[in-house]
């Protein structure tokens, strides 16, 4: 399977693929073998982060190579360039740069990258200065929810072109295109994407002839491509084909990976052009000069890249630090009721569960919003107002990534802020969500997390690797197989198909989707970041957050919000299981049921991992307590009865597609 670049991560494990032991089907099984492997790649010299602060120098170093570089033997060759450190004082917004001294001289060929954090004035700048000078000039605005490009359609339109609103409903659009010579086009990404898979001769025709191609919240290019296939369709057509007439402008407050990502597909043939150093050499010599041609006479530098960094300043921000969401629900409680409280979520089943706890706690005065329910019932309503007016009514909003992406909360009673575990770059996304004014603070409440959690996600992260090893020994016959059902296994993330040739479009081909391949990579490099972190226990999760947020000095500063479970109630618990064990002397428990349910196998799970939880800070016995095929680990349960003290052993054995699972008295010694 032909990729743009070579992945470091997928170099090292393909040496262990052959190894590996395989089901019927040819799938890998992930038993002990398999952890070792894992494990092994953990304690690589080639992929130690010990020399680097944060995880952005430590991806950027394992991308080039350099550490131990003989080790990795498919590191790229060019050279690859990390964002500046740019400006987190003197130039607070964008517009206080980007003056029309140094825009105006962005030349056909170039691009332009605006790193800048939430209320920067990225937009700000694009509405008021860009779209008002642009006269004529084609200009194409690329978004990416239609969430955010209803909000956008508001923002810009009723600035630029407000007559059309009067006449035209664009709430449900993922393209218009609008301005006093009908000139400027906002189209979301998938939209593109469709246009560029079907080619729309009247969209092409518009964009061959754009002025400036403006990437909104760009990370989304890299954040979605494991879900939306789509975006493989837009990269190839707009990022790694050069468009002469037009000036490509990249922005995001989380622009990190897609820099390097963008520097992967099209090498830079020099360092970009710094804007924080041009304008501030602008300043000095004065605005009657060429600030594109001052810079690269000093620097006899010809770069056709250019980049803007205005980093966020996040010492609003007031840490918090729990371990479940019991934890949140009593500290809402105890909360006043006039502060609002935005909890972000990472599956709509975590949201259902919250909503149904807090429902009581607040008096019904809790929504959840989902990219399934948020245009049903009641739900529509506040969803609107979101887009609307940036705020809502209820106490407290549970949302799923559905507003992740650019959606702007502008309410000052919005007071405390929840995060899931998830990667940094989606955590810097959460965070932006709500604008903060001046002078303001925010109560952020991050995940305790534990090796043991991030082990699984990494765990997850070189399932999904070696599956890619599979696809590249074959990609064709591995699509075949799984498009028409003949492997057991769904058809993978990581490619997509496309017409074989322009002649015969019936006739289609698997290609690799290389932006979701390299979202993996960046987040297994992450998980290695992390998981290095927590084992030598010189640093938790929180600490890991706050020293790449800018902010470790306020390490010592963070609220512990974990609730202690009394003595007096973790023995009544322990009473109440082991009655529960008792009850089942005696009563075999075949699985499945005579009716064909698998109800008192489930709920004997059920009962021992919830117990384990109780005694083990939220922690799981087992995750995946809800396969019906396997029991619990006999060592494993062995080891905690011997912590409760419980006299009570458990068998559990299949044959024959039946399993018998018994509760017996441990025998005295």
């Amino acid at each position: 399977m032909s990729q743009p670049y070579n992945m470091p991560i997928s170099d090292l494990l393909n040496k262990y693929y052959n190894q590996l032991k395989r089901n019927k089907d040819g799938t890998i099984v992930y038993d002990k073998q398999f952890k070792e492997v894992t494990e092994n790649l953990l304690n690589l010299e080639c992929l130690d982060s010990s020399l680097y602060s944060t995880y952005d120098a430590f991806f950027h170093a394992v991308t080039k190579g350099l550490i131990n570089t003989p080790k990795i033997v498919n590191a790229s060759n060019s050279t690859t360039y990390r964002i500046p450190e740019g400006s987190k004082s003197k130039y607070k917004y964008v517009n206080d740069v980007l003056t029309d001294e140094i825009w105006k001289y962005w030349r056909p060929g170039e691009q332009i990258f605006i790193s800048a954090g939430t209320g920067r004035g990225k937009n700000t700048f694009i509405k008021k200065e860009l779209l008002k000078s642009c006269g004529s000039q084609k200009v194409v605005i690329f978004e990416n929810r239609q969430s955010l490009m209803q909000q956008q359609i508001i923002d810009v339109i009723s600035e630029i072109d407000p007559e059309i609103l009067k006449y035209q409903d664009l709430s449900e659009e993922n393209m218009v295109i609008f301005g006093s010579y009908r000139n400027i086009m906002m189209i979301s990404y998938q939209c593109a994407a469709l246009k560029c898979l079907y080619p729309d001769t009247n969209f092409l025709d518009f964009f061959s002839h754009a002025r400036y191609l403006i990437f909104d919240e760009a990370h989304y290019i890299l954040d979605d491509a494991p879900y939306n296939k789509g975006i493989s369709f837009f990269v190839q057509t707009f990022l790694k084909n050069q468009f002469p007439a037009a000036t490509k402008i990249f922005m995001s407050g989380t622009m990190e990976e897609v820099y390097e990502y963008v520097q992967l597909l099209n090498a830079f043939p020099e360092e970009p052009i710094d804007i924080i150093k041009e304008k501030k050499l602008l300043d000095e010599k004065g605005s009657n000069n060429n600030p594109h041609k001052l810079i690269r006479d000093l620097q006899h530098c010809q770069s056709p890249n250019s980049i803007l960094s205005l980093p966020t300043d996040y010492s609003y921000i007031e840490p918090y630090q729990y371990k479940k969401t019991e934890d949140i629900c009593t500290e809402i409680s105890k909360s006043p009721s006039y502060e609002k409280w935005l909890i972000f979520v990472k599956s709509i089943e975590d949201g259902a569960k919250l909503k149904g706890k807090l429902d009581v706690v607040c008096n019904g005065s809790v929504c959840f919003l989902s990219s399934e329910n948020k245009k049903k019932d009641e739900n529509a309503e506040i969803y609107n107002r979101l887009i609307l007016e940036c705020k809502f009514d209820c106490r407290v909003l549970i949302a799923t990534t559905v507003i992740y992406n650019g959606i702007n909360i502008k309410d000052d009673a919005v007071k405390h802020i929840v995060l899931p575990f998830t990667s940094m770059s989606v955590t810097k996304q959460l965070l932006g969500r709500k604008r903060m004014t001046e002078n303001e603070t925010v109560k952020t409440y991050f995940p305790d997390i534990t090796y043991d959690d991030a082990k699984r996600r990494y765990r997850d992260c070189i399932r999904d690797y070696m599956d890619l090893i599979s696809l590249n020994q074959n990609l064709q016959y591995c699509a075949l197989c799984q498009l028409n059902g003949l492997a057991n296994t769904a058809p993978s993330k990581y490619y997509y198909l496309v017409p074989q040739q322009v002649a015969f479009p019936t006739m289609m081909m698997a290609m690799p989707n290389s932006p979701a391949i390299y979202k993996l990579y960046y987040d297994t490099c992450f998980y290695i970041f992390v998981l290095q972190r927590l084992k030598t226990e010189q640093s938790d999760f929180v600490k890991i957050l706050l020293t790449h947020l800018g902010i470790a000095k306020k390490y010592d500063d963070v609220t512990d919000i974990t609730l202690e479970i009394s003595d007096e109630k973790m023995q009544e618990d322990q009473a109440a299981f082991a009655a529960y064990l008792e009850s089942l002397l005696g009563n075999d428990i075949i699985s499945p049921e005579e009716n064909g349910s698998f109800d008192k196998f489930l709920e004997l799970k059920q009962k021992i991992n919830e117990t384990y939880k109780i005694f083990h800070h939220g922690k799981a016995l087992d995750t995946q307590w809800k396969n019906k095929e396997r029991f619990f680990s006999g060592e494993k349960i062995q080891m905690f009865f011997s912590e409760l003290d419980l006299p009570y052993e458990i068998e559990s054995t299949s044959s024959k597609g039946s399993r018998i699972t018994k509760v017996t008295r441990k025998q005295l010694q």
